[in-house]
């Protein structure tokens, strides 16, 4: 299970293990303009994943926690068989497989519980990317502000890293996983125990290639991170603590700021969160009218273009 947060490198993460054996679901996104190295999601589990969010109340683009009371409902039940169907579908009887999709870090005990009801072995595995490389990436792929995709990376990395901690996982530097993919592949595997399928010099070098297809537009070290006046402190308490967390698994110092940063959003969350929610939802209508009349608009050119043609067939026929 590959958890981080968009833009963090989960895809590129998820295309090594690919090429070392792992298998992919059988109903992969397509690669697009803002990833031409593709995803290695399931659009089917992309969709499901929407509409977990959706009957929590939540989506991708929430900062706030997701609803701990979400997981005894009967609409979470009922998520549940159907994401048991999914998965069989999408992985079928694959003995290795790869789970991703960014939307997994709000609600990763869901996934988590499934896997053990059908006596799946669970390893997790986290890239720790540049908050502040990330939501440049954000900015551009999706127009949120700087401030904004900071907050949506801490909600995303500070759940992922708490659900994940009882389990057995490898946290990792992105930044060294792009100068060397082989020594991140050789810890990830010393973690979590894993021997990948596919170790031959061809496999190494169809990684090579596949990484080199799309190299990062941004590089942003940990000095611009304290630097960049849109980022709060919390991120960069919670950057260290990660980045400590990737060399030192079990730094109890990290595991406390972390737990202390958490504390705080949710705390933020409540006092602000109901108040910005309306907003919001304001925010959506207006966006919403906004997408309308620019359909209207883009009708009414194509209904002054026909008008023109026929004016001016009918003016050369006179």
């Amino acid at each position: 299970m590959v958890l981080g947060m968009h833009r963090s490198g989960t895809s590129a993460l998820a295309g090594t293990l690919a090429r070392l054996g792992c298998a992919t679901p059988a109903t992969l996104m397509p690669a697009n303009a803002g990833n031409l190295r593709g995803y290695f999601e399931s659009k089917a589990l992309m969709d499901l994943h929407e509409d977990i969010l959706a009957s929590a109340g939540s989506s991708w683009q929430d900062w706030r926690p997701f609803d701990p009371e979400w997981y005894q409902s009967a609409p979470a039940a009922t998520f549940k068989r159907r994401a048991a169907d999914v998965f069989a579908a999408e992985f079928g009887r694959d003995d290795l497989v790869v789970l991703k999709d960014p939307r997994i870090c709000r609600f990763a005990p869901f996934w988590l519980s499934l896997l053990r009801d059908i006596d799946a072995r669970t390893r997790i595995v986290i890239p720790v990317r540049s908050p502040l490389e990330v939501c440049q990436s954000l900015k551009r792929e999706h127009g949120l502000s700087i401030s904004f995709g900071a907050l949506l990376w801490l909600r995303h990395v500070l759940d992922a890293e708490v659900q994940s901690r009882p389990e057995v996982r490898s946290i990792f530097e992105w930044d060294h996983f792009q100068a060397d993919w082989r020594s991140v592949i050789a810890k990830i595997s010393a973690d979590t125990g894993l021997c990948w399928p596919v170790r031959t010099g061809g496999a190494a070098s169809a990684i090579d290639e596949y990484l080199v297809r799309s190299p990062p537009l941004h590089a942003a070290n940990d000095v611009a991170v304290i630097a960049e006046p849109a980022l709060h402190e919390w991120t960069a308490l919670a950057y260290a603590a990660l980045l400590d967390l990737a060399r030192n698994p079990h730094s109890s110092a990290a595991f406390d700021t972390l737990d202390r940063v958490r504390g705080l959003l949710d705390q933020s969350s409540r006092l602000f969160g109901g108040v910005l929610a309306e907003y919001e939802v304001s925010h959506a209508a207006v966006a919403a009218k906004l997408d309308q009349c620019l359909h209207e608009k883009q009708r009414l050119a194509a209904d002054l273009d026909l008008i023109s043609s026929n004016l001016a067939t009918l003016l050369g026929a006179i």
